[in-house]
């Protein structure tokens, strides 16, 4: 982290790490994404043209508002050019028509919910954040909204393969 002047607060959410053995005796986390595709030094993206998968506020009698405590597995793999087999996605999630200030979160289905956000606001706003999620083993990622309740928008940019 740098800031070039004055002070700020800073918060990191990790998200995934790798351990990385350093000069054969202690070990570090270090995450680190590549576009290779070797799998020496990880996963291949692939970008795409982004993709709208979900946008609640069009689509009412799909999926309502995201209320308050609301979660929704939203299927990704094998859906709109995104292989089945694909390990995680970078999108562009977008809150809007909040009517509370809360957060969002994203994380892999079937995985326990972690404390991290992907996003957070206040109520009235429109709020973007591109984020880089895991899939899970079923091809899921889930979203959850802690207060209110807000339309949630998600465009897929690409894809870790």
């Amino acid at each position: 982290m740098f800031n070039a002047a004055g002070s700020t607060d800073v918060i990191l959410d990790v998200v995934g790490y790798t351990i990385v053995r350093l000069r054969g005796t202690a070990t570090s986390p270090f995450g680190w994404f590549t576009d290779s595709g070797s799998a020496a030094s990880g996963s291949q993206f692939v970008g795409m043209t982004p993709t709208r998968i979900l946008d609640t506020a069009m689509a009412r009698r799909i999926q309502d508002a995201l209320g308050p405590h609301g979660s929704i597995p939203l299927p990704l793999g094998g859906v709109a050019g995104i292989p089945a087999d694909a390990s995680a996605v970078v999108a562009n999630v977008t809150v809007t028509g909040t009517t509370a200030g809360s957060y969002l979160t994203a994380w892999p289905d079937g995985s326990p919910q972690p404390l991290a956000s992907d996003l957070n606001w206040t109520a009235g706003i429109t709020v973007p954040n591109l984020v880089v999620v895991k899939l899970g083993p079923n091809g899921k990622l889930d979203l959850y909204n802690a207060v209110g309740s807000t339309d949630v928008i998600l465009d897929v940019v690409g894809y870790y393969h």
